[in-house]
Parts: C-alpha cells; structure tokens; sequence
C-alpha cells in the first residue's frame, strides 16, 4: 500500500476505498508490505522506500516508543 502523508501520531496513513490504515514507522511516498489488524498496518517491508529515510541514531528506536519519527 502506497502511505500518503504522516498522521496525528507520527503513523503513516494510507487511504483506502474503506477506511484509512495507520502503519508505524513508514513515511510518505513509501510502498509498504503491511499485515492488517482493523484500521492498523504492521509493516512487514518496504517494497519502495522515500528518498527522505534515514538511518536511526538510536538502535532500539522500533522497540521503544520514544523515537517514533527517526527513521
């Protein structure tokens, strides 16, 4: 799925024909691999990553919490 814009909670959203999906850790203009739980995406992999992804300062960043927006 193509993820349009960052939500509220730093989520990335993608739009679908039903509802919007919020996945973690992934930014707009990425194409995402998900894993859907209701209105949320787990990020399996990243089919086309955005050319403004980072590498992470913090190397326990997916696991907690507090740097949600580092990537």
């Amino acid at each position: 799925m193509v993820i349009e814009h960052i939500g509220a909670s730093d989520y990335g959203i993608s739009n679908t024909p039903y509802d919007p999906i919020s996945v973690l850790f992934t930014l707009p203009g990425e194409v995402a691999i998900v894993s859907l739980l209701g209105k949320y995406g787990k990020l399996i992999a990243l089919e086309e990553q955005s050319s403004e992804r980072v590498d992470a300062i913090y190397q326990h960043f997916e696991n907690c919490g507090g740097y949600v927006l580092q990537h």
